[in-house]
């Protein structure tokens, strides 16, 4: 300080210290994001005054949600939850927030068939499509409406147990939505049958056998009566050894 008369001077010396920061805070501490969506976080940093308030971010598990460096949150892995950790360049202050990824909700169930026919003892597969395709939950539970007529296990697996139909229900655990397939337990008739050699040449005393093919596979009645023409030539057994 200099007066205007006389030139007389004081001085006093003057340190510019940095202000560390002492908190900082976020403006959500759990939030929930749709797939694939984004969201921004933001970061407050204490004192007002603070010299430095550059702030990183960190996910828990960015397979599960994203964090830039802006603070840009975005969900990657519907049904799941990660921490997203903001930290103060000086300071090393932090605070978090805890995201989860909203699940995506099954829409519907359709079945690869709505009729089908099974014979007495034997099983056909049914197929579930949850949709849409990256639903969260595609669990389904099987019902049958008469399991005196055809039986259902947890796989779709349906068994015919006597003549007769059943509804065959599937739903899903996520939305309660239905798929039905009604099924007929009859007797499936035999349409050909087909063995796995037409002709031999075989030595006397030689043996072999003929496998029989009977179709459709799940016919009811798949027995066979095999035969020879002339005895004295070749015989062959009761389950096809020549």
């Amino acid at each position: 300080c200099t007066t205007e008369d006389g030139k007389k001077t004081a001085k006093c010396v003057v340190t510019v210290k940095k202000v560390v920061p002492t908190k900082v805070t976020l403006n959500k501490k759990t939030i929930n994001i749709g797939y694939n969506k984004t969201y921004q976080l933001k970061a407050t940093v204490y004192p007002s005054n603070a010299t430095n308030k550059n702030v990183k971010w960190k996910s828990s598990d960015k397979s599960i949600v994203y964090v830039n460096s802006k603070g840009v949150v975005q969900g990657m892995k519907p049904g799941k939850s990660a921490v997203i950790t903001c930290t103060t360049v000086s300071g090393k202050k932090i605070a978090q927030c805890t995201v989860k990824v909203n699940p995506i909700k099954a829409k519907g169930v359709k079945l690869n068939a709505t009729t089908a026919s099974v014979g007495k003892g034997y099983t056909i597969t049914l197929k579930a499509t949850v949709s849409p395709s990256n639903a969260t939950n595609k669990a389904v539970t099987w019902k049958s409406s008469n399991t005196a007529v055809a039986t259902v296990n947890s796989k779709g697996v349906v068994k015919g147990i006597s003549n007769g139909k059943a509804v065959i229900t599937c739903t899903t655990k996520d939305g309660s939505f239905t798929g039905r397939c009604t099924v007929e337990v009859k007797n499936i008739k035999v349409l050909g049958v087909m063995l796995d050699k037409t002709r031999v040449n075989a030595d006397k005393g030689a043996t072999f056998n003929l496998k029989a093919t009977v179709v459709p596979e799940n016919a009811t009645n798949k027995g066979i009566v095999w035969k020879s023409s002339d005895i004295s030539v070749a015989r062959v057994t009761a389950d096809g050894r020549v």
